[in-house]
């Protein structure tokens, strides 16, 4: 599977030592609320990590006091507050502001325009550049742009990977599916012949797009990352160091 490296979020331990459990917190600070969700694991140090979709996820021992976590968590917020920013930054470059009339996008890497008119009935159509939604009373552009962005994502993965087959031994019969993934740009498995991509590749260009199923491809011969993995990748893509640094620049971030 590919991970994004470089991705929007950070992580920061401190040395503490001590079944997943799940709670929302917010905290008052001088910069305002700081939310976040505290997860509860098996494990020695406090973690910290901002997402994709913008959320604080606190990972703790289970036998960490909360008042412990919490203050790490103040102690942490210049940090934090900063990648959410870089959060939001990254998301402003490639996704409409506000999902309103005249908001641009990158699609397929090239900027596009959105425009959203009034109607009956929902509907979507892009040509040169342009995307037009029709948005019924009551109905969201934002829900509608990304059911757009699926069904779009879903027709060009279907054609990318037929494109990329033939190259590899066991591709044959792979169904591909379009996930609103934000840890990774794709995951395979070889063995239910599944191929999943993240949505969020519609915003880049295709021959990211084939450099990603032909990462998944590749590990058909080799799940690890080890050096018979990367010798088979690099025999297709021989540039995927600079593969990786675009990717990287796009960012898994949320719509």
């Amino acid at each position: 599977m590919l991970f994004i490296k470089n991705a929007p979020f950070f992580m920061k331990r401190c040395a503490f030592s001590c079944i997943m459990e799940r709670m929302e917190y917010s905290i008052q600070t001088a910069e305002g609320d700081l939310k976040f969700e505290l997860v509860r694991r098996k494990m020695k140090h406090i973690r910290i990590r901002v997402t994709g979709a913008r959320q604080v996820v606190v990972s703790a021992p289970h036998r960490c006091a909360v008042g412990v976590v919490t203050e790490f968590v103040k102690k942490s917020e210049a940090f934090i507050r900063r990648q959410l920013a870089a959060v939001e930054a990254a998301r402003a470059r490639h996704y409409p502001a506000s999902y309103a009339d005249g908001d641009v996008f990158t699609y397929l890497g090239r900027r596009a325009v959105l425009r959203v008119r009034p109607a009956k009935r929902a509907s979507a159509a892009f040509e040169d550049g342009v995307l037009t939604l029709s948005v019924p009373p009551g109905g969201s552009a934002k829900t509608q742009f990304i059911r757009w962005v699926s069904r779009q994502a879903r027709a060009v993965f279907a054609q990318r990977l037929a494109v990329s087959a033939s190259e590899f031994a066991g591709a044959d019969g792979l169904s591909v599916s379009a996930k609103r993934m934000l840890t990774r740009w794709g995951s395979i498995n070889p063995a239910k012949g599944r191929l999943s991509l993240s949505v969020h590749l519609m915003r880049c260009e295709t021959d990211l797009i084939d450099y990603v199923i032909a990462h998944e491809l590749c590990h058909i011969g080799c799940m690890k990352h080890n050096a018979q993995f990367y010798r088979a990748l690099d025999m297709h893509w021989p540039q995927r160091r600079e593969m990786d640094r675009r990717l990287a620049a796009y960012g898994l971030v949320d719509f």
